[in-house]
């Protein structure tokens, strides 16, 4: 979690001064004789601010209005340079509100007025109100030096914000710009504001992506060597970035980043730069210290004597911090830890266990860099901990302290990102502080806060997105804007892509950002995350659990994991064994369900794999307690690729944990709140859609079978072959209880396409998914791989499942792997079946799954061919069956009885 970004840097490449840019450009309006004079004048300030009202009120008067535009555009700038921001704001917008008013014929001193009182705005602080201003000049489609400016300010001020997806973006269209002007310097530029971009977002993507900038930066360059100013600042900073990009790979090379940056600090010393000095050999540093070199404290005590700016220090001594806990000096480990912090928030250092006050958070200027530091103080907190058991319960209570902290920070920076790749990016990066949060809480016997950190480490975003959604429901917003915010989403639907950057994709989303900051500030409130979502408390969550159910959620990383058993009466908090060997061995598990086993060799090894999870996951203590309940699991990480009924109880072939267990699954207990809440008005029962032949795809010829059993057995809407188009699909999912797709899908798991599902004309995919609106108790999907896509550690996976559950569905029946036809049809039609015979939808699908392995033989039996179909979210009834004519039939057999007494007592009489 370290960020290595010198502000120095950052102030070199971008060095355009804005203000620069408003003072410099040529100038194409009017200018008087009068404003010259006086501007020259040398009285006060005061008394020259009243001469220039004096002035534009004559040109009023007179009607003079070119002389009234150019003078007050020059008065304008005039006022900004006293510092009176707001006088300046009013001017510049009188001047845009007349040349509207008059339909001002001069398209390139309008949009210098629009860019300058942007740029005020923004250094006035408005900077939602500025936006506006530059969207304005992004979206107008003239192509300018007003259009490039704004994205500038526009990638800076989403930079600042620590949106750096969008900050990406917004540079990526300048470097495009830039290119079509044959400007060097502003491509060199771009490329470097680009790749700290990259840089601070640190994927296997951004880094690759950042490499290859750089190389064709450093290209450039040297072939313009002799003709630019600041040649040599430039190949430094390139030089830098590309040893950063080396270094923070996964695979990082020593050598190659070392010799970056070995290039990067003999420029330095040539130009004798003591910040680019500190900067190069904190980076050195770090780069020894990554490589357990004890050559690294030496390049940071160097890199401290250059006397660094407040960021660049605290990394220092961060970094020192993590030299000395790497050399099990703990103590000096947490002095130095406390000293980075200090740097930027100046709490008290006389006391290690001192922190920022969770009400300074908002105000501080380097949230990702403190957020770094808070971590690591905690990590300090955790193995001392460790080391010292007579301190052990103290340690770990101040590491606690620490990790909520971090919780309370990493939630005002996710919420400050308006990027959903953003707000993922700090999903991933908040799931380390629910890991060691969860820990802390098992060594400290906290199993309710362990479950509210469990909680906040699952499908956090897609709760508040329903949450959302269902306050746009509750609200009064007029009927146009929720059609607008609609199609302007299906935009950004029908544009997404995988790809870095998109230019259709990214107009999409300016025009859909532009649109929100244009409504009023009450109704931007729906449309616009202000309060993170609260999970559900464990005491409610035991409230409305029933006595034959039980919850199994875990929480886990590549070193280790927890698991919490959840019951009416008990709770049951355990830790995983040896995580790193159950990483590997659920990797084989997965692979050995995708395929029939066949041979001897595979079934073995079947039974070894999956009784090895088993064991892992289900402690005997926790066996016990189960018994034959319902189980609701609530997995993660690599976890939710894997179908635990096809676990193995023991080294048997007929020891399924399905014999033992009806299961389902959630992504949260918190959501799994949410939408049991949610009531559907839908009154038809189902849908169904099955293309059956397709335009590129190979035809499904048992699903025009699944479809038509299903029909016979639930009053049904069904749609077949050229009648499963996405259009119809989309016009007439939303008024059924039931929705049921049998066709093709993919997951998009090898991070070039959007999973998607097809019809018989077009494919549906995930981000047009989002963006449904329906009130289906169960969804079916009788395809491939529907609950897989890519998974981000903190929130989940991406898949078809979850685009369901955004889009209203209650629970959904989705796929773990490629489903094969013929059982498929099988397990379908016995799961309607029980589903009619008034069973719940765990029950139902569980049944079907016995009934499928009990009526098989031989391989056929293999979990490949029943496993793959799981049950997420609600488990409730669908189908009541009507008792009516037994109750009649009850009541008159009852009357009969009594006539048939009071004869016989007659009788006897």
């Amino acid at each position: 979690m370290v960020l290595q970004i010198c502000n120095k840097v950052r102030e070199i490449i971008f060095f355009t001064s804005i203000a620069l840019i408003i003072s410099n450009l040529g100038f194409a309006q009017e200018i008087s004789d009068d404003f010259a004079s006086l501007n020259d004048t040398n009285i006060s300030v005061i008394e020259k601010d009243k001469l220039f009202d004096s002035l534009l009120i004559s040109y009023k008067n007179k009607d003079k209005i070119g002389l009234l535009l150019g003078d007050r555009y020059e008065i304008i700038k005039w006022q900004f340079q006293q510092g009176n921001l707001e006088k300046a704001i009013r001017l510049n917008k009188e001047n845009l509100f007349l040349m509207d008013s008059l339909k001002f014929d001069n398209p390139s001193f309008y949009r210098r007025n629009t860019y300058s009182l942007g740029y005020y705005l923004m250094a006035n602080g408005n900077k939602l109100e500025a936006s506006k201003y530059f969207n304005y000049l992004v979206d107008s489609g003239v192509v300018d030096i007003y259009t490039y400016d704004a994205y500038i300010v526009k990638a800076q001020m989403a930079y600042d914000a620590e949106d750096y997806y969008l900050a990406a973006e917004q540079f990526e269209k300048a470097i495009a710009f830039s290119k079509t002007q044959n400007n060097t310097v502003q491509v060199l530029t771009n490329i470097l504001r680009v790749g700290y971009a990259y840089k601070a977002i640190k994927s296997e993507k951004s880094i690759n992506r950042g490499i290859a900038l750089v190389n064709e930066g450093l290209d450039l360059l040297h072939k313009n060597k002799g003709k630019l100013d600041y040649f040599n600042e430039y190949l430094y900073t390139f030089y830098e970035l590309l040893g950063d990009f080396y270094n923070d790979r996964e695979d990082y090379n020593f050598e190659i980043s070392f010799k970056n940056y070995s290039k990067a600090m003999e420029i330095a010393k040539l130009i004798n730069d003591s910040l680019r000095l500190a900067d190069v050999h904190n980076n050195i540093g770090y780069l020894h210290l990554q490589d357990s070199r004890k050559e690294s404290i030496e390049y940071f005590n160097k890199a401290l004597s250059f006397k660094p700016d407040v960021s660049m220090s605290s990394i220092l001594f961060r970094n020192k911090s993590e030299y000395y806990l790497k050399h099990r000096d703990k103590p000096k480990a947490l002095e130095y830890i406390q000293k980075s912090i200090f740097t930027l928030t100046k709490i008290d250092t006389s006391r290690v266990e001192s922190l920022p006050k969770s009400d300074s958070l908002k105000q501080q200027n380097y949230k990702f860099l403190l957020l770094s530091s808070i971590v690591d103080k905690a990590r300090i907190w955790i193995e001392l901990s460790e080391e010292e058991p007579h301190n052990q319960t103290a340690s770990f209570e101040h590491a606690l302290s620490t990790l909520r902290l971090a919780d309370e920070l990493v939630d005002l920076i996710r919420l400050d990102a308006s990027e959903n790749k953003s707000k993922l990016f700090w999903r991933e990066t908040a799931s380390e502080i629910y890991v060691n949060a969860t820990k802390v809480c098992f060594k400290l016997n906290k199993p309710e806060e362990a479950f509210y950190f469990m909680e906040k480490n699952k499908a956090l975003l897609l709760l508040e997105d329903l949450n959302r959604k269902q306050l746009l429901e509750e609200s009064s917003i007029p009927e146009a804007i929720t059609e607008r915010e609609a199609i302007l989403s299906a935009e950004i639907a029908k544009h997404t892509t995988t790809d870095t950057y998109s230019a259709s994709l990214s107009k999409a989303k300016d025009n859909y950002r532009r649109f929100v900051d244009s409504l009023d500030s009450d109704i931007r409130l729906y449309y616009k995350s202000q309060e993170p979502a609260h999970p559900i408390v464990l005491e409610s969550v035991q409230n409305t659990i029933a006595s034959n159910q039980a919850y199994l959620e875990y929480i886990l990383d590549d070193d280790e994991g927890y698991g919490l058993l959840i019951m009416k009466d008990h709770i049951d908090f355990f830790e995983i064994d040896d995580c790193k060997t159950l990483k590997n061995i659920a990797k084989k598990f997965r692979a050995l369900l995708s395929k029939p086993l066949i041979s001897k060799s595979d079934q073995d090894q079947y039974f070894t794999v999956s009784n090895s999870i088993y064991k892992s996951l289900f402690p005997e203590h926790v066996i016990n307690r189960i018994g034959k309940k319902s189980l609701t699991i609530i997995p993660d990480y690599y976890l939710q690729d894997i179908p635990f009924e096809a676990l193995l109880t023991n080294q048997k072939t007929d020891s399924f944990l399905i014999f033992n267990h009806d299961i389902s699954y959630a992504y949260s207990l918190s959501l799994l709140n949410t939408i049991q809440s949610i009531t559907s008005t839908n009154k038809n029962k189902l849908a169904g859609f099955a293309p059956i032949n397709f335009e590129t795809l190979p035809s499904l010829e048992n699903t025009r079978l699944e479809l038509e059993l299903i029909g016979q057995l639930i009053p049904s809407d069904i749609y077949l072959d050229t009648n499963a188009t996405k259009s119809s699909f989309l016009n007439n999912s939303n008024h059924h209880n039931i929705i049921h797709i049998a066709s093709h899908a993919n997951a998009g798991t090898n991070d070039s396409i959007s999973p998607w599902i097809a019809f018989h004309d077009k494919r549906l995919n995930l981000q047009e998914l989002y963006r449904l609106n329906h009130q289906a108790e169960l969804v079916v999907l009788s395809a491939c791989e529907t609950s897989l896509g890519e998974t981000y550690k903190g929130e989940g996976v991406m898949s078809l499942a979850r685009g369901f559950f955004n889009s209203g569905a209650q629970s959904v029946v989705s796929t773990l792997w490629k489903v094969n036809d013929k059982s498929s049809t099988q397990i379908m039609e016995n799961f309607y079946k029980n589903l009619n015979n008034g069973d719940n939808t765990s029950i139902a699908l569980h049944k079907a799954k016995l009934n499928y392995i009990q009526s098989s033989k031989l391989s056929e039996k293999s979990p490949y061919y029943w496993a793959s179909f799981v049950l997420i979210g609600d488990t409730k009834t669908l189908v009541h069956t009507d008792t009516t004519p037994y109750v009649y039939y009850i009541i008159f057999s009852l009357i009969l009885l009594i006539i048939i007494i009071l004869i016989f007592r007659r009788k006897k009489i």
